[in-house]
Order: structure tokens, then sequence, then C-alpha cells
């Protein structure tokens, strides 16, 4: 009988094993559907476990940029810890590292890609943390390790910068660059999340084909 309203769409979950069924379908569905202006506070509490949800934290996260240079360039105010000293154009401008490092870290651990969501997604496809990291090529775990690390990392991206950018006019301020460091870092771990999330899938995939494979041959 038709009424004139549409059917609900159905999704399968398993609440034992989200990688399994429309668990994905489900989010994607979540976040389509979701105002603009809430889709942050659905969004970033979510694991990533689906490539809608990292392109759409990936967005997200872009918007954080700027605030987050203005922070990271006003060491004067906010007395940062780690200072660095990034000379562009022939001026020296002061740099929290802190600050960067801190919201490099929080890019990790909306990407599941910090080093405690890799160990639990290793031990889940039965691999080591150090054969993963190696196979998947995940490099921002060293880059984060330490501030000294970090402002390594933060060094070599500001040649890149300044190569990049060809300056010939002495900046202002430090910010465009420390939207640049950002924005590499975020892309970093945005690549990432991609490789892991495709390992998953790539190993749950195998495994319900063994499953299939198995009743079939029980059938027989």
């Amino acid at each position: 009988m038709k009424t004139g309203v549409a059917l609900p769409k159905q999704c399968f979950v398993n609440n034992r094993n989200i990688h399994e069924y429309d668990y994905k379908d489900l989010i994607t569905q979540l976040i389509t559907d979701i105002p603009d202006l809430k889709k942050e506070t659905l969004i970033f509490p979510m694991s990533s476990l689906a490539k809608k949800i990292i392109d759409e934290k990936h967005q997200l996260l872009k918007k954080r940029e700027y605030p987050t240079a203005i922070k990271a360039t006003s060491v004067s105010v906010l007395h940062g810890d780690r200072v660095y000293n990034a000379a562009i154009a022939g001026s020296i401008f002061d740099v929290d590292i802190g600050a960067l490092l801190l919201e490099a870290k929080f890019y990790q651990k909306q990407f599941g890609t910090n080093d405690e969501s890799l160990k639990i997604i290793a031990d889940r496809l039965n691999i080591s943390f150090d054969d993963f990291i190696l196979n998947l090529t995940i490099v921002t775990t060293s880059v984060v390790q330490s501030e000294d690390s970090f402002m390594q990392f933060f060094s070599m991206l500001k040649k890149q910068y300044k190569a990049k950018r060809g300056l010939l006019v002495v900046p202002i301020s430090a910010i465009p660059l420390c939207m640049f460091v950002q924005r590499q870092i975020l892309n970093m771990c945005y690549n990432e999340a991609s490789r892991v999330l495709a390992a998953q899938h790539k190993r749950l995939s195998t495994k319900m084909m063994i499953t299939l494979a198995a009743g079939e041959n029980g059938t027989e």
C-alpha cells in the first residue's frame, strides 16, 4: 500500500564488530544528512572507519590552520615553551613549536594514526606495530615523537616553503609559514589514515572470502 511516505533506509550492523556489514553506509548517511553547523560535533568523536569520515575530518581540520597559526606566532604574549626562530626573507619570527606539535598530534588522534590507535589496529590484523608502520609508510609517528624531532621537520618544511614561494618581499609575520607546515602535516596524516583504512578493508575482505569458502566446502 502506497502511503506517500518514503521508507527509511535500513542498515544491518554488528555491535561486536563495526567493521562488518553496513556500519560504514550508516555513518556515511548520517554525515550526509546532518546540517553543516553540526558536522564538527558529530564527526570529530567518530573513529576513522570509513572514507567519508576521513574526508570530512580532513576538510574540518583545514579550518583550524589559521587560528592555530595565530596562536603559534603569538609567543611573545603566550610565552611558548619551545620557541623556534624562523628566518624568512631576512626577518626573524618567533614560532611556538609546542603549539604546532599539539595540533599535529590532534590530527593523528582524529585520523586514528597515533601510536595507541595503530597498535590496536596492528594487533587486530595480527602484525607487529613496527612492521605495520613500515609497510604502510607511517612517518608522522617519528615526526611527533618529540619537540626536537618536530623542530627538525619544521625546519625542513620551512626550506620547502621558502623555495616554493620564492619570497621577494619581507613578510610581516610567520602565519603563512605555520599554515603551510600544518597543511603538509595534515595531508600526511590524511594519506596515512587512508592507507590504514585500506589495509583494514583488505584484511576484512580476505577474511570474508575465507569464511564463505569454508561455508561452501562444508555444504558439499
